[in-house]
Order: C-alpha cells, then sequence, then structure tokens
C-alpha cells in the first residue's frame, strides 16, 4: 500500500510538472510568434519614418533602440521558457547565461559560483526541473526580498547541490505566506521530489532566505 502511494504521489507530480512545462512552452510561442512579430514590425515602421523624418529624428531613434532592446528581451525570455535552451548547451551554461541576462535588469548583484572538478552530463529532465527551481527561486527573490545580493552556488561534485541565497528580508517561515509564494515553493519542491533531490528553504526575518537543493546521500 505504501509503495502504490509513492508511486500514485509520483504519477501526479509528473502530470503536474508536465502540464506546468506545456503552459510555459504556449506561453514561449505567444511570446515569440506574436509579441515578436508585433515589436518587428514596429520597428520596421519607425524604421521607416526615420527615412523621412526631419524634425525629432534623435527621438526615434531612440524609440526605435529602445523596441529593439525589448525585442531582443523577449526572444531571450521566450527561449529561456522552452525545452529548446536545453537541447543546445549544458544546464550550467545555460544557467550562466539567464544570470547574465537577468543581471542587465535588476538592481541587485547576483554572484554565481559554480563547482564543477569533472563535467557532469544531466538528463534532459534533470536539466528542465533543476532550471525551473533555479527560475523560480529567483522569480522570489525579486518579487519580495528585496535583497542587494543574491549568490547562486552549483556543485557537482562529487554529488550535485545548489544554493540560492540572498541577503533580503526574509521572512517567518513558520506564518501564512502569500498564495503566489506558497504555490511556487510547492512547485520547487515537487520538481524536486521527481527527481529524488532533497529541497530545504530557510528563512528569517531580516536575515534573508536560503533555497538548497541537492541529490541525497546514503547514510551508514
Amino acid at each position: 500500500m505504501f509503495q502504490k502511494d509513492l508511486d500514485y504521489q509520483k504519477a501526479v507530480n509528473t502530470a503536474i510538472v508536465e502540464t506546468q512545462e506545456q503552459v510555459l512552452k504556449n506561453i514561449a510561442l505567444e511570446l515569440h510568434d506574436d509579441v515578436g512579430q508585433q515589436l518587428t514590425s514596429l520597428n520596421y515602421q519607425i524604421e521607416f519614418m526615420l527615412l523621412d523624418a526631419s524634425q525629432n529624428k534623435d527621438k526615434l531613434q531612440a524609440v526605435s533602440e529602445a523596441v529593439k532592446t525589448v525585442s531582443t528581451t523577449v526572444r531571450s525570455l521566450s527561449h529561456s521558457m522552452t525545452h529548446q535552451l536545453f537541447s543546445k548547451q549544458d544546464l550550467l551554461a545555460a544557467i550562466s547565461l539567464e544570470v547574465k541576462r537577468l543581471q542587465e535588469f535588476q538592481k541587485c548583484t547576483l554572484l554565481l559560483e559554480l563547482q564543477e572538478q569533472a563535467v557532469r552530463t544531466f538528463t534532459t529532465n534533470e536539466k528542465i526541473f533543476i532550471y525551473r527551481i533555479f527560475q523560480e527561486s529567483l522569480n522570489n527573490v525579486f518579487k519580495h526580498a528585496q535583497a542587494d545580493l543574491v549568490t547562486i552556488s552549483i556543485k557537482t561534485t562529487p554529488y550535485f547541490e545548489m544554493t540560492i541565497s540572498d541577503d533580503g528580508i526574509g521572512f517567518d517561515s513558520a506564518a501564512a505566506m502569500p498564495k503566489a509564494v506558497t504555490f511556487g515553493i510547492q512547485s520547487m519542491k515537487e520538481r524536486a521530489a521527481f527527481l529524488n533531490l532533497r529541497f530545504e528553504l530557510r528563512a528569517a526575518p531580516n536575515k534573508g532566505t536560503t533555497v538548497h537543493i541537492s541529490e541525497q546521500q546514503e547514510t551508514h
């Protein structure tokens, strides 16, 4: 009975994360195909206006550059939400690229520490779920933590572990949390459980928050 309950829970968790991935994929396609194309079309119109502009040319040029920047951001965000990101590069490269992208738009400092003595090969599911935990953790930091510094530390040998900590306002983990935060934490837990990873969340008022996932080591 216990094993049946475990199998059932795993099946439910699998269905949940697969549904979430499909939703992300649909949003990414909309961003890329609809929003991206509209921004490209808008920029073409601005470029055309620049050809005949005798006044406000500098302002139009500034608007054109702004539209290009937004278009690049949308395209990058779209790619980060789909599996295509992982078919072209490994997990650590994907995380490094996302940290670099986020650093351009966030006021806080992001510090990435990678410790990899030997190249670690991750399965597709490992890449997807670990990356989503990374994304969700940072999303909570940006929305709620009011942090000045976020440190992402990853090591792959002798076993995998990822720690994301911030120096923000933290929270009382025993108190009621907003639904969005609760849902995000539950999502991270489910993804970690799917990969049989240990999930830990440590937080305290005015002492920041730390999310830690690691491979569960056998004890002797």
